[in-house]
């Protein structure tokens, strides 16, 4: 350290106060549907954004987007924030989209994406192909539901979210995700590819003839060590859903762990869970309300199936008996 005559401290060539300090702090954005607004910059509770989509078109790497509920529908008693179909770049890794609260009028539903209910919509609510993406607090629900008033037949190719993966260095949105205390209302969470996602407290409800749950649905892309935990998959009024609740295709699904979840009614395809040969993983300590679960390689008659075995079954708790915990 030297010092210049005018008492200006000097470390390293540079005068302490030209010093610049990279932050280690992310940027965070907030989200406000009812009180916010696109031309805000979005980075304070009163300058907020009014939309996902806009915050998302902001926001970069390892930052945070916090989202406040919106007021009600005129159509629906429902509480949502926004109606969109999303789409996050590669470029925004590590980001975070947090719902902050439940709303002040509906304690129950909280911050509430929607899309799928117009005639013609189809694709999924949020496209990720970020990796490290962390969903909490949020909830999904695609036209399936709403159909029942507005549309004649139900969306085709809908979801809630997709985790996407088609060339691990430029779509790596499977990679590293999590996902907490998150609710979906039909519409699956699809997961293409892709290593250690984790789904944690998360909620699933079909309604009627929507299918809802966790799909892999790529025979290409490895995929290892995806873990889906503590978790509840059901059906809304007791007519249960009409595919699996979880279900992975035929390929390089390892290493992957399923424990500690509840499920309602078996589907009509009389699949709890279904694996095609060359999925490897665990299932463990999970509960299913039909009595007598039977599991195994029979497609027909197993409700847990593995078509080659490679899926072990433990812990299975069924109707017969208690729910593990209940008195």
């Amino acid at each position: 350290m030297s010092v210049f005559p005018d008492g200006i401290f000097q470390y390293g060539g540079e005068p302490v106060g030209s010093i610049r300090f990279s932050s280690p702090w992310a940027t965070t954005y907030f989200v406000d549907g009812t009180d916010g607004n696109d031309t805000f910059d979005g980075k304070g509770p009163g300058k907020a954004f009014a939309t996902l989509t806009q915050a998302v078109a902001t926001a970069g790497a390892e930052d945070v987007i916090y989202v406040r509920p919106k007021g009600k529908y005129a159509d629906s008693s429902d509480v949502y924030v926004e109606d969109a179909q999303v789409t996050i770049p590669v470029a925004s890794k590590r980001l975070s989209i947090i719902g902050v609260s439940a709303h002040r009028d509906n304690q129950y539903y909280g911050v509430f994406f929607r899309y799928g209910y117009g005639e013609t919509d189809t694709g999924f609510i949020l496209s990720n192909s970020a990796p490290g993406l962390c969903l909490e607090n949020l909830g999904f629900q695609t036209g399936e539901y709403i159909r029942n008033s507005t549309r004649s037949s139900a969306p085709t190719g809908s979801g809630a979210v997709r985790m996407y993966s088609t060339d691990y260095s430029a779509h790596a949105g499977s990679l590293g995700f999590s996902c907490y205390n998150c609710f979906f209302r039909d519409g699956q969470l699809e997961i293409i590819g892709g290593y250690e996602g984790t789904v944690n407290g998360c909620t699933f409800k079909a309604s009627g003839s929507a299918s809802t749950g966790v799909w892999s649905t790529s025979n290409v892309l490895p995929t290892g060590g995806h873990r889906i935990l503590n978790s509840y998959f059901t059906e809304m009024f007791g007519d249960n859903q009409t595919v699996s609740y979880i279900y992975f295709v035929p390929g390089q699904q390892v290493d992957f762990q399923i424990h500690n979840c509840r499920f309602g009614l078996v589907p009509t395809d009389n699949h709890y869970m279904w694996f095609g040969a060359s999925c490897k993983g665990l299932v463990d300590s999970c509960y299913f309300q039909n009595a007598d679960i039977s599991t195994g390689a029979n497609d027909s008659d197993s409700e847990l199936y593995s078509a080659d075995g490679g899926v072990q079954f433990t812990n299975v708790h069924d109707g017969s008996r208690a729910a593990p915990g209940a008195d």
